[in-house]
């Protein structure tokens, strides 16, 4: 009898950690797939693969894929971008992204993700004007892509 008593008290206080164990590796899991979400809009749109960009978009992005895609060449390359931060909360994701052009302009960028049928989705965007003044965080990001470009 308290043998049985003893091994139910040990796996009872253990269900705190399996349950945030698992809830750690979802939210891992969800970050991976945004990133590889955000990703792939950079690499389809370099590569101009607005058909491609459709599949990782909701009905309301694709139809702003339909206005970026009828400007075609003439669209900027992004040569660079990092993640800033994700902030997830249940099927909705913000994604803040800082991005260089191929004219070493820098931009922020606020990324709306929308999580469907266990897909992260590409639902809009918003673009923060350039800033006049590089700030040290500008500095240091620019260094960090020289340092990964020469490695």
């Amino acid at each position: 009898y308290y043998m049985n008593t003893g091994i139910s008290l040990l796996l009872i206080s253990m269900l705190p950690f399996l349950f945030l164990c698992c809830v750690k590796s979802e939210k891992e899991t969800d970050e991976l797939q945004i990133k590889k979400t955000v990703d792939e809009f950079y690499q389809n749109l370099n590569s101009r693969d607005f058909t491609a960009i459709k599949t990782i978009s909701t009905p309301r992005m694709e139809k702003f894929i339909d206005f970026i895609a009828a400007i075609g060449e003439d669209l900027v390359v992004y040569n660079k971008h990092e993640i800033v931060l994700i902030d997830i909360k249940a099927n909705n994701a913000e994604v803040i992204l800082r991005a260089e052009d191929s004219f070493g302009n820098i931009m922020d960028f606020k990324w709306d993700l929308i999580k469907v049928e266990q897909r992260w989705l590409l639902d809009m965007f918003t673009g923060e004007k350039e800033t006049d003044v590089l700030t040290e965080d500008d500095i240091e990001f620019t260094k960090r892509k020289i340092e990964e470009d020469n490695d």
